[in-house]
């Protein structure tokens, strides 16, 4: 099967909620977040059979360029999830977890205009303290734990903050940025699995940290 990249969103909203609208489709081929060091690029991917695709929101990525590639890993430190997460759904994607769930969905909605989609009703997830997502609980997100991880937004599957990586069957930890051309461009460093689990069992004993304090009444 091919590897198909979702386009580059532009910073139009309307264009950009086009794209995630038309990949929450594909959310059963979605084979992870690469950061593409030939394009400097952060990209959702996903692999498709050819046959499948019928929206012109990818664009086919050669498997080699993808092996050369870092693969995002996230570690369910939460940070994404309870901090300003910024998180939503889309109307169907949140009627699924509410029936998976048994929660009524009573979120703050808005109605945007999506690019050749017309006007769609978005569902904010972000309204805990702090910004918290509904759904992100001190054990995790209760949409993967009570269900299945393609019942997640789409918006929610496919972001991962850019610290933790993979490459070859090596892993990697984030060490640094530069700047090349007023690009930033991240510098990644590989590292043991053990020195890997270290500085993932810190980065969550920080989190939990905050994320208790901000809790707190």
């Amino acid at each position: 099967m091919p590897y198909y990249a979702l386009l580059k969103p532009t910073g139009d909203e309307s264009y950009d909620l086009f794209l995630l609208y038309k990949a929450r489709k594909y959310k059963s081929f979605f084979h992870g977040t690469y950061y593409l060091p030939k394009r400097r690029e952060l990209r959702p991917v996903f692999r498709i059979p050819h046959d499948e695709v019928r929206d012109d929101v990818f664009e086919v990525i050669p498997a080699a360029e993808l092996e050369d590639s870092y693969r995002m890993i996230c570690v369910a430190c939460g940070r994404c999830c309870a901090f300003n997460s910024g998180a939503f759904a889309f109307e169907d994607e949140l009627l699924r977890i509410s029936e998976k769930l048994g929660i009524p969905p009573a979120f703050p909605s808005r109605e945007v205009s999506i690019y050749r989609v017309g006007r769609v009703r978005v569902y904010e997830l972000g309204v805990e303290r702090g910004g918290k997502c509904y759904f992100y609980t001190a054990d995790g997100c209760l949409v993967e734990r009570r269900g299945t991880w393609r019942l997640k937004p789409i918006i929610c599957l496919i972001h991962h903050c850019s610290i933790f990586a993979e490459r070859r069957n090596k892993l990697y930890i984030k060490v640094g940025v530069k700047r090349v051309g007023g690009e930033a461009i991240p510098v990644y460093r590989e590292v043991s699995p053990d020195e890997f689990e270290k500085i993932v069992e810190t980065v969550k004993r920080r989190v939990h940290r905050l994320y208790a304090r901000r809790s707190a009444p």
